[in-house]
């Protein structure tokens, strides 16, 4: 990795509101360890006062430590890794904060009427193209050529695809992998589609198979239905289709923002007998606490993803993690089952790292 310069840091400290002079001293005694205060400000060219001034401030900030019980006055850094880490759970509270009011008051909700079958196919198309960690899909089969390459590209940038072919004539045939897991259903259902948890999509099976059908499709962007609508589809239409192709899994260590992704990679992965362990960004379900992160052992998933299923809910997708003597469960954004909820997880394995 190419390091940064100056210039970069002190733009990127910046952000956080110190000034030019604050960062050319905070670098010195970065450089230094530690450092007199005379010292510090000839090499960073300030005023010994301000030397002062400015070391006092990164000291509330964690950035140092300002030894004035000796003659003359030491100033020391404290390691980036723990003031760093420190800054990162404050951020971490303030982002959980702000995204919660965000979702809960800034979202501007959407709901657009799509009347016709061309204009379905071109929001399907275009809501796959933006999709960021996860698709949920049930969609006739006879569908299927005029989004694959939708869906095959997404899949190669990452996006977790849950496909459902429903129709009287499931069988499709095409030159590459199109979804993580594919189902099928030989009944004529609607089509429903979740994309990244706050966009969604409903229609009628009638408007696939027929060209000018006069039935309405509902596209629709909300954090707070496009959830039920994720229950609807795994709860029931999911659970009725038989599996028929998996992806394999991520070569570790990986890191996924999808939940049911982990959810999926853990419990293939467990099922090949890999010594499965996770770092994860959580927060406890019982408070509104900010994220912290927590390690250990994955020894078993929950989950409605693929067979055999072990969920007793449709909703529950869940990671059980050992740390030191007890097991805890980790859910998905939005979990209220399991004891914490999750942000970002790592999944990673001793044995294939040292392999590598």
């Amino acid at each position: 990795m190419v390091g940064m310069n100056d210039s970069d840091l002190e733009a990127i400290l910046g952000r956080f509101g110190f000034s030019a002079k604050e960062v050319a001293t905070y670098l010195v005694v970065i450089d230094h360890g530690e450092i007199q205060i005379s010292s510090l400000a000839e090499k960073a060219e300030v005023s010994v006062r301000y030397a002062y001034n400015v070391s006092e401030r990164l000291e509330e900030q964690g950035l140092v430590l300002v030894d004035n019980y000796i003659t003359p006055t030491v100033v020391r850094a404290v390691s980036p890794s723990e003031s760093i880490a420190d800054l990162k759970d404050d951020l971490s509270m303030v982002e959980s904060e702000l995204n919660t009011r965000f979702v809960e008051n800034q979202f501007e909700h959407q709901v657009e009427v799509l009347k016709t079958q061309s204009t379905l196919f071109k929001r399907i198309r275009e809501t796959i193209r933006t999709a960021e960690t996860e698709i949920i899909l049930s969609i006739p089969a006879q569908a299927v050529p005029d989004i694959a390459a939708e869906l095959r590209n997404a899949l190669d940038r990452g996006v977790f695809i849950l496909l459902l072919l429903t129709g009287s004539q499931t069988a499709v045939t095409t030159e590459a992998t199109i979804a993580s897991v594919v189902c099928t259903w030989d009944e004529n259902v609607p089509t429903v589609m979740a994309v990244d948890g706050w966009k969604g999509l409903l229609s009628p099976g009638e408007t696939i198979h027929k060209s000018h059908s006069h039935k309405i499709s509902i596209y629709i962007h909300e954090y707070h239905l496009i959830p039920t609508f994720i229950e609807a589809f795994l709860g029931y239409y999911w659970r009725c289709g038989a599996e028929i192709s998996l992806t394999r899994p991520h070569d570790l260590p990986h890191e996924y923002t999808s939940f049911r992704h982990a959810v999926f990679d853990g419990t293939c992965l467990l099922k090949q007998g890999v010594d499965l362990h996770a770092e994860i960004k959580v927060r406890s379900t019982a408070t509104s606490s900010g994220f912290e992160t927590i390690r250990g052992q994955v020894v078993e998933t929950r989950q409605s993803i693929i067979e055999p299923r072990s969920s007793s809910l449709p909703i529950e997708n869940t990671l059980l993690v050992q740390i030191g003597d007890d097991i805890h469960s980790i859910g998905g954004p939005g979990a209220f089952i399991e004891e914490y909820e999750a942000k970002l997880v790592r999944l990673w394995s001793p044995e294939m790292e040292a392999n590598q």
